[in-house]
Formats: structure tokens, sequence, C-alpha cells
């Protein structure tokens, strides 16, 4: 466990890269901008971080996490209720998934989800039913609709958006069901 001055450390530097990222592209920051823009020691930022790269990929696996551990208290895995979570979460750092969307860092978007997007599969009822295409397709798709919708989250609510989720799934079912019929 951090101790409390570690763990502002870290708070300061990612707040110091992300409003430094309201100004510049992402590549032209530079350690030396993060640092003095946080008021700590470059020594500080080396003793949490290895690079620029690794402040967003380390907030990123910070929040998935408070999302996957409200979501684990729940006894039984309700996926409206699950995917509402999502979009609140999301909601919430829309400013920021869009900063890095605008910087080309998708890339890093998708490592951290796709993580914790295969450890709530895990812990739902579905793990066993889902092929890792199944999986990816789901993944890759819910993904870009968080994206998406993190442009304008004031169109749809959080519960909107998992309505028409689940609304989708049923219809992708329905869809296949009718298709695949016996000859």
């Amino acid at each position: 466990m951090k101790n409390k001055q570690s763990e502002r450390s870290i708070e300061w530097i990612t707040q110091a890269l992300f409003d430094l990222m309201e100004t510049s592209p992402f590549e032209k920051i530079k350690i030396v901008d993060i640092v003095k823009k946080a008021g700590i020691a470059r020594l500080t930022f080396y003793r949490h971080f290895e690079s620029k790269e690794e402040v967003i990929t380390s907030y990123m696996d910070r929040e998935f996490e408070k999302y996957f551990e409200e979501l684990s208290k729940e006894p039984k895995m309700d996926i409206k209720k699950a995917l509402c979570w999502c979009f609140e979460y999301w909601g919430k750092d829309a400013k920021i998934a869009n900063l890095l969307v605008d910087s080309n860092l998708n890339s890093l978007i998708i490592l951290s989800f796709s993580k914790y997007f295969r450890r709530i599969l895990e812990y739902s009822d579905y793990s066993q039913e889902i092929t890792k295409f199944e999986q990816n397709f789901l993944e890759g798709g819910l993904l870009l609709v968080l994206l998406e919708w993190t442009k304008d989250p004031k169109e749809y609510s959080p519960i909107d958006m998992a309505e028409i989720m689940v609304s989708l799934t049923e219809k992708i079912a329905v869809v296949t069901e009718s298709s695949v019929q016996p000859e």
C-alpha cells in the first residue's frame, strides 16, 4: 500500500499531464514539463512512472479498478446494471477519454479496457459460454460505443445507453436465430 505522500504525488503527476494535454500535443509534452506543472522533483516522477504513457495506463487501471470493485459488490451480475455503471464511469471521465482519443492514444485505452473487460467477463455468469471471438466482438463494440458516447454524454444518459446495448444484443440474438434455419 502506498503512503499518502506517494498517492498525492501520483495524483499531481497525473493531473499535470492531463492539464498539459489540454493545451499541447501529447508527443510534445516532456517529463520536465510534467514535473514543473506538478511542482515535484524529476526523481519523484521516475519513482512512480517510467514514462508519460505509464501515467495514463496507471490512471486508467485505477479507474477501471474502482469500477470493478463496485461491480464485484453485487452478488449477481446484471448486465444492464453493469453497462449502466460502465457508462456512468466513462461519463465522469469523458473529458479525459476525449483527450486521449484526440491525442491518438487509443492503444492505451484499449490496453486497460481489454484487461478489465476480461476480468468482468470472468466474474460474470457468461465466462464459460463466450468464445474469444465473441469476447473480442463485445469488447471492441462496447469500447467504440463508449468512446463515441463520450463526445456528447448529455445526449443519452447512462441508463439509455445500457438499454440500447441490451436491446442490440437481443436484436442480434433474434437475427441470428431467424437466419440459422434448418434446411
